[in-house]
């Protein structure tokens, strides 16, 4: 059997469209169909007024970029690196 392959030119990428029957293989399992609940949204960061130490606006074509320089975070102390590799 002859098989006839096209080529397509597509946004840059060239996709070949095969028309030869070929075997399917099942990649990974096959749901139910229940549909999976949303990730939830990453919460804003919110910073106090007072931790603002400089505020600067810079206009960028038609919208406005706000920088703020703000004093230090606490953040956690790092976990040991022994026990964040397991």
């Amino acid at each position: 059997m002859i098989s006839k392959i096209l080529a397509i030119p597509c946004f840059g990428f060239l996709a070949s469209i095969s028309f030869a029957q070929e075997t399917a293989h099942v990649v990974g399992p096959i749901t139910d169909g229940t549909l999976v609940a949303p990730a939830q949204p990453i919460p804003k960061l919110e910073i106090a007024p007072e931790d603002v130490l400089q505020t600067q606006v810079r206009d960028l074509g038609n919208r406005k970029i706000t920088l703020r320089q703000i004093s230090p975070i606490e953040l956690p102390p790092l976990p040991d690196p022994a026990v964040a590799g397991k």
